[in-house]
């Protein structure tokens, strides 16, 4: 059975990160080439670093036994909309 494990994402993590995200991006413009554009790279240190270091982004990666990247999750934090009528009034 494989072992995963999901940790915060850390500078030295953005070369997995963004290989990673390239070929997510490759997929995308595969499936629907009509939304997606074709880029050299999807993701930029300094963009990398603006998310690390953002309140309202969590960058989460996932490590296999051997420690290496497999996977990635991007958080993007939102406030609810007052205008959405399943949810409470915010306080």
């Amino acid at each position: 059975m494989n072992s995963y494990s999901v940790t915060k994402a850390v500078e030295s993590d953005f070369l997995s990160f963004s290989e990673l995200k390239n070929q997510v991006q490759k997929l995308h413009i595969k499936g629907r080439p009509d939304l997606y554009e074709k880029k050299d790279s999807t993701l930029s240190r300094g963009e990398y670093q603006q998310w690390l270091e953002s309140a309202e982004t969590e960058l989460l990666v996932v490590r296999d036994r051997e420690k290496s990247v497999v996977g990635y999750v991007i958080l993007d934090f939102k406030k609810a909309r007052d205008t959405n009528p399943i949810l409470k009034k915010g306080k």
